[in-house]
């Protein structure tokens, strides 16, 4: 028969082996078999503008942002798109492109790794949606992403910008644009006009 000390000592061997394998397990699941979730980071930069085309122009909404994935081995996002809403009425923008200012294209879908990463991104409505006015008041933007192998949308920001009355008007006189930048002192987002309508080509 063993000592009680040896017993002792066999039964915390066991269980630091025991452990080891449980924090070896966990260390695998979150590194190795993990996919995680993809989040984006709140856009710094939103443009309501226009978009030049053969019908003449088309209503715009940029932003730029950071998407990551919270798993080691990443996600990949098949497409997105905003829903956009003021007071009742919703829109949905699902044409999207997006990348840099001389490379843009049409969506096709991308990886998001733990480290991220950055593209502009382009909004058109629908062509199934009913036409779509730049009225002044408060706007609702949800962000949204299709993630392989997931079924349902992934919702990954929401942000509320208020249109005044003279910017919706210069929008549709002069054909301008309206930038929207968030001010993380004051916690919200200003805006700015661009006579042109050239800020949201980024």
């Amino acid at each position: 028969m063993l000592p009680s000390s040896d017993i002792l000592v066999d039964a915390s061997n066991t269980l630091f082996s025991l452990l080891a394998l449980i924090v070896s397990g966990v260390t695998a699941w979150l590194t190795l078999f993990r996919r995680g979730k993809v989040r984006m980071t709140r856009p710094k930069h939103l443009f309501f503008g226009w978009e030049k085309g053969p019908d003449g122009p088309s209503p715009k909404i940029f932003l730029r942002s950071l998407l990551f994935s919270t798993g080691e081995r990443g996600r990949v996002v098949e497409s997105m798109y905003l829903r956009v809403r003021r007071e009742q009425r919703s829109t949905l923008f699902s044409f999207w492109a997006y990348g840099e200012r001389n490379d843009l294209a049409p969506g096709s879908g991308f990886f998001v790794g733990r480290e991220g990463v950055v593209f502009n991104h382009h909004f058109l409505p629908a062509s199934d949606e009913p036409e779509f006015g730049f009225i002044a008041g408060v706007y609702t933007v949800e962000v949204y992403a299709t993630v392989l192998n997931r079924k349902r949308p992934t919702k990954l920001a929401e942000v509320r910008l208020t249109l005044t009355e003279s910017a919706s008007a210069q929008m549709y006189n002069a054909g301008a644009g309206v930038l929207f930048d968030w001010n993380p002192d004051t916690q919200r987002y200003s805006f700015e006009i661009d006579p042109k309508g050239k800020l949201g080509t980024f």
